[in-house]
C-alpha cells in the first residue's frame, strides 16, 4: 500500500480526524448547479466503475498462477474497453502487483 505523505499539521488518528469535523449533522451543499452536481455524480460514478474493474483484476491475479495467463485473462475480461482506456490499464497493473507478491521487477514485467 502506498502511503499518503500527510503535511505536518495533518492529524493521522481518526479521534484527532473526528475532533477537526464540525459539530452536528453533515450539511450537503445545495448551492450548486445542476452542471455541479452532475459533474459530482459523474465522478463518484468513475470512481465506482475502476474500483470494481481493480477488485475483479485481483480476484483473477489471485486465482491465477502464470504469468502469461493472467496478462491473457485480465485482458480478455476487459476486452471492452480500448487498449488505451485507463481502467483496462489500471485494472492490468493492479494485477500484475498482486500476481507478483511483493516481487516489483516481476509486476513491472507482468504489466508492461
Amino acid at each position: 500500500m502506498i502511503a499518503h505523505s500527510p503535511n505536518e499539521d495533518e492529524p493521522n488518528e481518526l479521534e484527532q480526524i473526528h475532533m477537526l469535523r464540525p459539530i452536528g449533522p453533515r450539511k450537503i451543499e445545495r448551492e450548486m448547479s445542476s452542471e455541479q452536481w452532475l459533474d459530482k455524480f459523474n465522478g463518484a460514478w468513475l470512481g465506482r466503475a475502476i474500483a470494481q474493474d481493480i477488485h475483479k483484476a485481483v480476484e483473477i491475479a489471485q486465482g491465477t498462477n502464470d504469468q502469461l495467463t493472467l496478462v491473457k485473462r485480465v485482458w480478455d475480461a476487459f476486452s471492452h474497453y480500448d487498449p488505451v482506456h485507463t481502467n483496462n490499464n489500471a485494472a492490468m497493473v493492479a494485477a500484475s502487483l498482486a500476481f507478483a507478491q511483493g516481487d516489483f521487477t516481476k509486476a513491472i514485467a507482468t504489466s508492461v
